[in-house]
């Protein structure tokens, strides 16, 4: 299911996961048939709850102590090959955005979410968004 992320915006998101504990193990995500390539751009959210923040002038999410970090995620698609996601921006406080580090996705079927990181957290949703760039104004 895709929706707009409020009225007006040209972000559109599709639910891979909700109330994900991250930690330093691989979590490994089934998001078969909800990582489809649409738009001229697609990246993966990740959304979570306070105290965790990212605030503006911060480059990824800042622990309730103080720690900067960045979870690290990969998309795996059908023939098992592994694309890494680097940070990309946030949409607010409370999301942060990550893209395919290189390459293009636009002949690619993804399958899974690989995610873990060295400050363990909760994501309260993985999301599969994109937008096409005639859209932004």
């Amino acid at each position: 299911m895709s929706f707009a992320c409020k009225s007006g915006s040209p972000f559109r998101d599709t639910t891979v996961a909700r109330d994900v504990e991250i930690s330093n193990d691989w979590r490994l995500i089934d998001a078969t048939g909800k990582l489809n390539v649409a738009g001229d751009h697609q990246f993966v959210s990740v959304t979570f709850d306070k105290p965790f923040v990212a605030p503006y002038g911060i480059d990824g999410i800042q622990s309730g102590s103080g720690d900067t970090f960045n979870p690290e995620i990969r998309l795996v698609d059908e023939n098992q090959i592994e694309y890494e996601l680097i940070y990309e921006g946030k949409l607010g406080n409370q999301r942060t955005n990550y893209k395919i580090k290189v390459g293009t996705v636009d002949r690619v079927k993804f399958s899974q979410i690989k995610i873990r990181s060295s400050v363990p957290f909760n994501a309260s949703k993985i999301l599969w968004s994109h937008y096409f760039a005639r859209d932004l104004h």
